[in-house]
Formats: C-alpha cells, structure tokens, sequence
C-alpha cells in the first residue's frame, strides 16, 4: 500500500506582521529604559566646568601685575612700616602745668615752648630746650612770683608706638625773677615723668614734673607736639 502525501506550503496570517511589530518594538523600548539611566549617572558623575578656569587662563599680564601690586601693598603696611613713620629727628611742643610751687604752699603754673632733637633714635635718646613762663601765688599777703627761665634738658623716649611713655632730666636758669620770695640760686634742676599718644606727626600727653630747689615745684600738666 503506497501512501502519498503532499508537503503543504505554510502561509502566514494577517496576524504574524502585527506581533512581530510588537516584539521589535518591545525590545526597542528597553534598550532605550538600560541607556537612559547609565546617560544620565555618567552626567552626574562627571565634573562641572569652573568657569574661573577660562578667566585665569585668559588672564593678562596687566591684570597679573595689578594683582601683584595690591600683594604688594598690603604687604608694604606692616608693622614695620608703621614703626618707621613715627620715628622722627625734631619735636617742637607747649606744656601747661599747675601744682604747688614756692616755699608758702601756693598754686603755681607753667607755660612752656620747647623744641627736641633725636640725636640717637635707635635708643630714643634726645636732647632739647625749652622756655619757661612760671608764676606761683603766695599765702602769706606776699606778692605773687614772676620768673621765666632757660632750660636744657635730655630724654629717653624707649618706645616708638603710638603708645610713647618718656623720662626726662633738665638743668634751669631762671631770670627775671619778680616778688617777695625771689630765688637764692639761679639755677635748678627738674626732673619729668611723662607718656604721651602719639597720631602720625603729632603726640598728645600727661606729665609730672618736679623742680629741686629753694624756689621748688610739684606739678602735673599736659603737653602738644608735632614731629618731623
């Protein structure tokens, strides 16, 4: 018994084309969703730009030198600058003081102009001359006083801040002397304790001042300079 049997060409249906469609288009959508997230941690991984970076680089010798300066500039105040503007060699000054004076126990007072010279500013040590007005009351129904004099005197100035305390010794002559109470000696010696603020070329201070002699004083005052 023979059997024969024919091999049917199969065909595909409407619906195959459609399928096939969706399953290319499935696989296209994930493999999109896989790149998307990787894209998107690469950008976050990497770098931002610094925008000075391009600035620097196109930075100019002109501006690299004005940069310069104000390093410069700033480096220039220091203290060390600040020191050298206060020293100075001639200090011209007045004084005003008010104590006891005399040998009654009156008020006395001072009116003084004096100049001053740095002969070593390294060691602050000057010397200078000053013109003194005095005049002292007296408690006894006596005429007042009257005298001027001549003063040289020597400094020792330690500090050059702002901050400026000083000790000075003088030799006084004095003359033209007016009253009931006169000198027995011309000459007297004084010495002084004083500190004074210092702003650029001028000082402002306090002083103590004493004079050793018959015709003596204790007194305290203020003084005014500008330096150069």
């Amino acid at each position: 018994m023979a059997y024969s049997f024919s091999r049917r060409r199969r065909s595909r249906g409407p619906g195959s084309f459609p399928a096939l469609l969706f399953s290319v288009t499935v696989v296209a959508v994930s493999q999109v969703a896989w790149a998307l997230p990787r894209a998107a941690t690469l950008a976050a991984e990497s770098p931002p730009a610094d925008p000075s970076e391009p600035r620097a680089q196109t930075q100019g010798p002109a501006e690299s030198t004005a940069a310069t300066g104000n390093k410069g500039a700033g480096a220039d105040s220091s203290p060390d600058q600040d020191l050298a503007s206060r020293r100075y060699l001639l200090a011209f000054g007045v004084a005003l003081a008010t104590g006891p004076a005399g040998l009654t126990g009156g008020f006395g007072s001072i009116v003084e102009g004096y100049v001053r010279a740095n002969v070593l500013p390294p060691l602050g040590l000057g010397i200078g001359v000053s013109f003194l007005d005095l005049s002292a009351s007296n408690t006894d129904n006596y005429s007042p006083m009257n005298a001027q004099a001549l003063e040289l005197n020597a400094s020792w100035h330690p500090l050059k801040y702002s901050f400026d305390p000083y000790l000075q010794l003088g030799e006084l002559r004095l003359f033209n002397a007016s009253g009931d109470y006169g000198p027995r000696s011309p000459w007297s010696t004084e010495g002084r304790l004083g500190v004074n603020l210092a702003v650029r070329r001028f000082a402002i201070g306090l002083q103590v001042r004493d004079a050793f002699s018959h015709f003596g004083w204790l007194m305290v005052g203020l003084q005014l300079e500008g330096r150069i």
